[in-house]
């Protein structure tokens, strides 16, 4: 089972596709450097540039990467941070991983 923090920070900031959840743990490993959208286009391989674009877009309108220039980077706020390696530590464990990824799936077959 996912800690309630990270189910209550994946509804809040919308973190409803696997894409989305594949690159906040790319941006959160590579948290150290600046890349350029291109960049990451080229070292991104579960999604094709138009995929990543629009992935991106969506992150940055929930307020977790944060644009500059050209550059591209995780939100500096520990709330960000805290989430994220929760994240990919729950992501480390095969069973974590498959919740994690197996969940954007569920709250979209549930009718509104």
């Amino acid at each position: 089972m996912l800690p309630a923090s990270l189910e209550r920070f994946i509804l809040q900031r919308k973190i409803d596709s696997f894409h989305k959840i594949w690159f906040l743990l790319f941006l959160h490993q590579h948290a150290h450097e600046d890349k350029t959208h291109r960049d990451y286009a080229r070292q991104v391989s579960f999604a094709d540039a138009p995929t990543l674009d629009e992935v991106i877009e969506e992150l940055q309108d929930a307020g977790l990467p944060m644009a500059t220039g050209e550059a591209l980077s995780l939100r500096d706020a520990p709330e960000v941070r805290s989430k994220l390696e929760t994240m990919a530590h729950v992501f480390e464990d095969p069973t974590g991983r498959q919740e994690l990824l197996r969940r954007p799936y569920m709250h979209a077959a549930v009718p509104m």
